[in-house]
């Protein structure tokens, strides 16, 4: 076996000549974009990436420090930025089922977007409802629904103040409300007089009150459904007056959202919930008040129902996140 080679200095290290170079500094090279001596990894590695079902793995071994894991990231990463980034996602009321929120997928970069669009648009009513509810015009809409309704009231009252003014029986309010009283002389007859009278004119007056009562209590049978039907018409004003406000203003947020069912089908409760709601923003103080230590479980304030708080927003993101 021959002896090992002693070497000089000289040749204990490698000396590279900066003419072999075609360039004068390391800047103007573009950097080394590849993976030297791994291709068959390389390979590997993509076609894991590319298998888009569940139950996949990419398992990645070799020795400690060799670089597995900073290569493995790059691949991934670089994969990632070419996929479509995912959908946000955001946590609204249910207007169904308060105990049970709904979360709504939001097109990717949104769910932060239109949440402010939600919160201005809360604020814009709270403006908006009370200011519409006050003008001339709407308040002149309600006295002529007012007015219908006390005509009508009056009518049947009269009829009954007719009927018992016919049997001579007085229509008496009492601290128990209205009740038909026989007359004597223009006055109220009381119980000495009553008892003094034959037995056939008793007859007579209780007939005429028998009458008289049956009559009373149709009338005002009556005037509750009147009253019934004019609350529900009233309701139904505001309500009507409270769409076509609400309406145009979500028309908007629904324009950026089209092709997003959820974002729709939500708006379309809101809509619903407001109309019915509209009261509270008609409220002299119908803006919301922070209740500092308040528990939890109770809101703010009515309008806190309407809050769209964001899960996840991927606005800041290229292509698809890696975890």
């Amino acid at each position: 076996m021959a002896a090992p080679k002693a070497l000089p200095p000289i040749e204990l290290r490698r000396i590279c000549d900066p003419a072999v170079f075609k360039f004068d500094s390391t800047a103007e090279i573009e950097p080394l974009d590849e993976v030297i001596g791994q291709e068959r990894a390389v390979r590997a590695i993509h076609l894991g990436l590319n298998m888009n079902q569940p139950g996949y793995s990419i398992f990645v071994a070799g020795q400690e420090g060799n670089g597995k894991r900073t290569i493995a990231q790059d691949i991934v990463s670089r994969h990632a930025r070419q996929q479509p980034a995912p959908d946000d996602w955001c946590m609204v009321n249910n207007f169904d089922d308060e105990f049970r929120p709904k979360a709504i997928c939001v097109p990717t970069g949104k769910a932060t977007q239109f949440s402010k669009s939600m919160a201005r648009l809360i604020r814009w009513l709270q403006i908006k409802l009370p200011r519409e509810f006050s003008t001339d015009a709407f308040k002149e809409r309600v006295r002529q629904h007012s007015d219908q309704l006390q005509a009508e009231e009056k009518k049947l009252t009269d009829g009954l103040e007719e009927l018992a003014g016919a049997h001579n029986i007085h229509m008496a309010k009492t601290t128990e409300g209205i009740r038909p009283v026989p007359l004597a002389d223009g006055k109220p007859m009381t119980h000495e007089q009553f008892d003094a009278l034959s037995p056939e004119q008793q007859a007579v007056i209780n007939q005429a009150l028998e009458t008289v009562g049956a009559e009373m209590e149709k009338v005002y049978t009556e005037i509750v459904k009147l009253r019934q039907a004019h609350q529900k018409n009233m309701q139904q004003l505001m309500q009507d007056k409270a769409l076509a406000i609400v309406k145009q203003r979500l028309d908007l947020i629904r324009s950026e959202y089209g092709d997003c069912g959820e974002i729709q089908s939500y708006l379309d409760d809101v809509q619903q919930d407001i109309v019915e709601e509209v009261e509270n923003f008609l409220s002299p103080d119908n803006h919301p008040k922070e209740e500092a230590g308040a528990p939890f479980s109770v809101p703010a304030s009515p309008f806190d129902r309407y809050r769209v708080n964001v899960l996840v927003d991927h606005k800041e993101i290229e292509g698809a996140p890696v975890v």
